[in-house]
């Protein structure tokens, strides 16, 4: 996990804001989260958010003369968006948002479909990519069983077992962590830690971030 002070922002595909009136209220007075809000906003990144979330990008303007949709009875906090009442899910351009809790699903299969692709989106809703069944079975099956969801590649499915199924052996590689391995352990991973190593990778990266000094290829510009 980072903090927001920490997350290199040009790796953001999609920010996905929670619902909640609570979590609405720590975004909103975020000065990080706002930044990162508008950096994606003026990147054209994909920005997604559900329940009462959708009336941050309200008011920073962000849905402005946009179909949009949010939690029932907080219409008027929309601002000049074009309030879709009773869809569960709109899409307009590169906002995605959803009405409430129970539209949680198909508010989550449109966020697989956009980064993913809409196979990605059918097979997990039709069962064809057995969740269960990934998360039951060994690593290298379930490894085989979600690269075969198109744009799914190993980094992706790796951190899929990782993040979303616990299976701490996994261990994602990009292009961070290659060089922090390289550099910390380029043997590998300890004997001792490689049944949690999906647990250790977390920080040897941020170790990586904070510590390792940048080449020249790293150097922010």
């Amino acid at each position: 996990d980072l903090t927001l002070e920490e997350l290199d922002r040009e790796q953001v595909d999609m920010l996905m804001l929670p619902g909640g009136l609570g979590g609405v209220e720590a975004i909103s007075s975020n000065i990080h989260a706002q930044a990162l809000l508008q950096y994606c906003y003026d990147h054209g990144r994909w920005l997604a958010a559900i329940c009462a979330a959708p009336t941050i990008l309200a008011n920073l303007g962000m849905l402005d003369r946009r179909k949009a949709v949010c939690y029932p009875g907080m219409e008027e906090l929309m601002g000049s968006a074009v309030v879709q009442k009773g869809t569960p899910v709109v899409v307009d351009g590169h906002m995605i948002t959803g009405e409430a809790a129970g539209s949680a699903y198909p508010f989550g299969l449109k966020l697989v479909e956009v980064l993913r692709g809409a196979d990605a989106a059918r097979k997990v809703a039709s069962g064809q990519v057995d969740l269960a069944r990934v998360a039951a079975a060994p690593v290298e099956e379930g490894r085989r069983e979600l690269q075969t969801i198109f744009g799914v590649g190993p980094k992706v499915a790796e951190c899929a077992l990782l993040y979303g199924f616990h299976k701490t052996t996994c261990f994602p590689m990009d292009v961070w962590m290659k060089r922090a391995m390289a550099r910390l352990f380029p043997r590998g991973a300890p004997v001792c830690c490689r049944p949690y190593q999906g647990i250790a990778q977390q920080f040897i990266f941020d170790y990586a971030r904070a510590s390792l000094p940048r080449g020249a290829k790293d150097k922010k510009t």
